[in-house]
């Protein structure tokens, strides 16, 4: 039996609408007491499509479950006791009758935190959709065929993205609220929130000077594939394990010429990836996705299925781990999608649908006292993460600690590392962090783990479920060692349920939470994302629970597990997609061309010059009639004014087209490449959104900032990636006493590798 959340102490008041909603229902999944607090008669988002058989909007059920409605006229003289009560204070979404600023103001103790689409700056002003968040921070431009438009990615990715974050950086600030006795501001845009999640598209246009180009099915990396087989698709690669792949597939006699020695070659297995995947595909032509499926996991093959949302609903691993909750809603109990993770001792869950509040407005809320030294600028300063991660998605985890002042160090191994350290995708994701190298199959290296975990206060790792046993490193043996440990492990599936020790990457994960199988051109074949999404979802999911979990830690001084899965982290970002399955509504590939909350024209159209798009979403009536006259269209009918729209853009340079449309107000972005980003966006430029880095072998480089403003303790400076060990010296010389002598002992034995 778990305790209450980890911020059941907190109160938060709610003036969110649209996306940042999300943020409260983040914060009362894990136990805050939140008052979504509205005038009267209610918000008009309850009826937002899509909507329930009641006519109740899905969007705003799944927004808003675990909170509490209070109705309160906005010159309600109950409004001050009730700010004054609370510890956070949350605003976003189209603007609200209440007159917050002197109310904030007068009380220092509060947490303000603020989602808008493009946050303060040039662009404060816009208006943003999921589909427009997509667009304006790159997301959209990396799904979809080349020259074929880009394809919007389906559920509310944007949103989950921008609200993790914000939740973090709510828990930053009242981390440094402890320490200080003040609260501050936060905030986040929805357009950085994605910028910061786009895997190759800036770190490619920073180090290498080239664009990513649209890969079809292939993923960035030209690895992976989506193939027909006997009973639907199935998500397939082979740049990883591919001897494993030869087995599989000459154990039915169906390898051909790929037996040869000339394919143990990444190289000509890279040259040769058309005949590769026509020979998977021959052989997955006959077999079902469940036998593909378990006979690739048994040879540690990363494939799965690409589940429909409503197969998604049925499958064993979300239901052996109480993934989806079921909770009254529009037409019944409604399978609700639980939180992007667990916590071994709090709970982290949905708890009843939005429901109205009888409790005190007033409640004790003495100002916070400094509980000590604060030591250093960030908002982590003196907590010390041991980084076991690697490649994307644990190294996007601790990079966003590391941003905000926590001392990473990285537990490494020379060897096959070596160049990975030194190129520009490890410099993206591992800024502000220490290196050491150690050989953890030698027993004195995991004596010298052993007496860092002493030290550390969190723990990360995001490998496969056996490989911290093989060292040594349980959980056991980790909280034997620091009672008050925050362990932290993100595998692909989760460390429970019958998937638990299968092998997953961002596209398997995909795969199988329901978001390849709609990134489809409608009516044709799933095409799945151009990147891994699921790493930086489940990154940010896993960042996220460390921090509620410290919050815990420093409450009650108990340490826990924090267990993330890409499968759910992906899942939970589908937004109402389950629902929908659920209540039996179409499940087809709408999404991409159209939002379903749209009201007029949506979608991506064709903009003047080579590969340019735009991205429009009218949402209102009042939208669509000052699209219809901006465009001088006789008539506002939805398919006329589409075609006008099209015609128009087609003209059109996209961000002064985009400036154009959002001057009368409706919401439109330019489908966004890095140059447009790093070069031509001015909303980024006056915000400072990208740092610059002097590294020792890279030399001078760009990469994305930290998308949580923190107004009193912004994140820290960057500092560059670091060489493969280069603070053995460093690390085990001020926290273990070794000298240098004893260093080079340990480096002789092939202790420190």
């Amino acid at each position: 039996m778990t305790a209450p959340g980890p911020l059941s102490t907190l109160r938060v008041l709610d003036f969110t609408s649209g996306p940042a909603a999300l943020v409260g229902r983040l914060l009362a999944d894990l136990g805050a007491e939140v008052l979504k607090v509205e005038p009267p008669p209610g918000g008009p988002e309850r009826h937002t499509p899509p909507l329930g058989p009641d006519g109740e909007s899905l969007v705003s059920w799944h927004h808003n479950l675990g909170k509490h409605l209070l109705l309160l006229a906005p010159d309600d003289p109950r409004l001050p006791v009730l700010v004054a009560s609370a510890d956070v204070v949350l605003e976003g979404g189209p603007a609200h009758p209440f007159d917050l600023a002197p109310l904030i103001a007068h009380h220092p103790h509060l947490v303000h935190a603020v989602l808008s689409g493009f946050g303060e700056g040039p662009r404060s002003h816009w208006t943003t959709t999921e589909l427009i968040a997509q667009a304006a921070g790159g997301m959209l431009v990396l799904n979809g065929e080349p020259g074929r438009e880009p394809l919007r990615v389906p559920g509310e990715p944007a949103t989950a993205l921008a609200a993790q974050y914000l939740a973090a950086g709510i828990l930053l600030a009242l981390r440094v609220r402890r320490a200080r006795g003040r609260g501050q501001r936060v905030e986040v845009s929805l357009q950085e929130a994605v910028a910061s999640a786009t895997e190759p598209l800036l770190f490619r246009y920073c180090f290498e000077g080239q664009e990513t180009s649209r890969p079809g099915d292939l993923h960035w990396v030209k690895g992976y594939a989506i193939v027909p087989c006997a009973d639907g698709w199935v998500t397939v690669s082979w740049n990883r394990n591919f001897e494993h792949l030869v087995a599989l597939l000459a154990s039915d006699g169906q390898a051909g010429d790929l037996v040869e020695e000339r394919y143990q070659d990444p190289e000509v297995v890279a040259a040769a990836r058309d005949h590769v995947r026509a020979t998977i595909a021959a052989w997955a032509a006959s077999r079902s996705r469940a036998e593909i499926f378990a006979r690739a996991q048994e040879l540690r093959l990363p494939w799965a299925p690409v589940n429909t949302p409503a197969e998604v609903l049925r499958d064993p691993q979300l239901a052996a781990r109480g993934f989806f909750v079921p909770l009254p809603g529009p037409g019944g109990l409604l399978p609700a999608s639980s939180a992007p993770g667990h916590l071994s001792r709090t709970s982290w869950r949905p708890r009843q649908p939005l429901i109205p509040w009888n409790g005190p407005l007033e409640r004790p809320c003495p100002p916070p006292q400094p509980a000590a030294e604060h030591r250093g600028a960030g908002a982590l300063a003196g907590i010390r993460v041991l980084d076991f991660s690697w490649v994307l998605a644990g190294p996007y985890a601790t990079r966003i600690l590391a941003d905000h002042g926590a001392d990473v160090i990285k537990v490494q191994t020379a060897g096959k590392l070596v160049g990975y350290v030194s190129d520009g995708y490890f410099a993206t994701w591992n800024r502000n962090k220490r290196s050491i190298t150690l050989n953890l199959s030698h027993h004195a290296a995991r004596t010298l783990v052993y007496d860092l975990v002493k030290l550390a206060d969190v723990v990360v790792e995001n490998f496969s479920a056996r490989v911290l046993h093989q060292w040594g490193l349980d959980d056991e043996v980790l909280f034997a060692l620091k009672p008050d440990l925050i362990v932290a492990h993100l595998t692909g599936m989760g460390r429970s349920g019958p998937y638990a020790q299968y092998v997953s990457y961002g596209p398997t994960a995909q795969a199988l939470a329901g978001m390849s199988a709609f990134t489809a051109y409608p009516g044709e074949r799933p095409l799945g994302l151009g990147f891994s999404l699921a790493d930086h979802l489940a990154g940010l999911s896993l960042a996220l629970g460390v921090l509620a979990a410290l919050e815990h830690r420093d409450r009650t001084g108990e340490g826990q597990v924090v267990d993330v899965s890409q499968l759910e982290a992906t899942a939970w970002a589908m937004g109402t997609t389950f629902l929908e399955a659920a209540l039996g509504q179409p499940q087809v590939p709408r999404r991409l061309a159209r939002a379903a909350e749209a009201s007029g024209p949506a979608g991506v159209f064709r903009a003047a010059g080579e590969d340019r798009w735009l991205a429009v979403e009218v949402t209102s009536a009042a939208q669509q009639a000052a699209l219809a006259a901006f465009l001088d269209c006789a008539s506002s009918e939805q398919a006329t004014l589409t075609a006008a729209l099209a015609a128009w853009a087609a003209r059109q340079e996209p961000i002064a087209a985009a400036c154009q449309l959002q001057a009368r107000g409706i919401a439109a972005s330019v489908v966004a490449t890095a140059q447009d980003l790093l070069e031509r966006d001015e909303g980024l430029r006056a915000r400072g959104f990208f740092w610059e880095t002097d590294h020792p072998t890279l030399g001078r480089y760009r990469s994305d900032g930290t998308p949580i403003r923190l107004a009193a303790t912004p994140a820290s400076a960057p500092r560059p990636s670091p060489l493969l060990g280069q603070h053995n010296d460093e690390v085990f010389g001020e926290l273990l006493g070794l000298t240098r002598a004893d260093i080079a002992r340990l480096e002789q034995a092939g202790i420190l590798s």
